[in-house]
């Protein structure tokens, strides 16, 4: 009967010990798995971060292509502007003296008719220069807009990969705490 008692205290044990075994041998293969998740959800984030780096480098190079090519166009409608306003300018010297000379001619008819026909050329000529300068200057406000769009476009990718940082940088923290432990 004793030895009966010692046999199942012996077995009970066993039993126990077995039982503890198996419940260690899966909290380790738990941890293990946990650890293969955040080691792929690591490369994941590397290599999306990766390619977000292309992509920024890529739009960088974009923003700064179109930024040269827009501050070129607006170099090119300025100055074209400012020839504009030169001409301008001289249009309006030329019609001050016309109406100079129109008015010491006035007493001659056919001299009046014709400077007032010169005169009116000039106008024409004036209206059609301050109509080209208004779309001059509304061109170098869209160009001034587009170059905003892409500003604030290259500002949105850059506060995207900051997050990507980010989310990476508390993934590898978990991982860490995971291997601690």
């Amino acid at each position: 009967r004793e030895k009966n008692s010692q046999l199942e205290t012996s077995q009970k044990s066993q039993s126990e010990d077995v039982k503890k075994r198996g419940d260690v041998e899966q909290k380790l293969q738990d941890e293990i798995n946990l650890k293969v998740q955040l080691e792929n959800r690591i490369r994941e984030l590397e290599d999306l971060q990766r390619n977000s780096q292309e992509k920024f480098v890529q739009l960088e190079n974009q923003v700064e292509t179109e930024k040269q090519r827009l501050t070129k166009q607006i170099e090119i409608s300025k100055e074209s502007l400012q020839k504009r306003t030169d001409q301008l300018e001289k249009v309006n010297k030329e019609m001050q003296e016309l109406q100079e000379k129109i008015d010491q001619h006035e007493n001659s008819q056919k001299s009046q008719d014709e400077k007032i026909q010169k005169l009116s050329q000039v106008e024409n000529r004036l209206q059609d220069e301050v109509k080209l300068k208004v779309q001059l200057e509304n061109k170098v406000q869209d160009l001034q807009k587009e170059l905003e769009t892409i500003r604030k476009s290259h500002e949105q990718f850059r506060e995207k990969s900051l997050q990507l940082e980010n989310e990476k940088s508390q993934v590898e923290n978990q991982k860490s705490q995971v291997e601690n432990q």
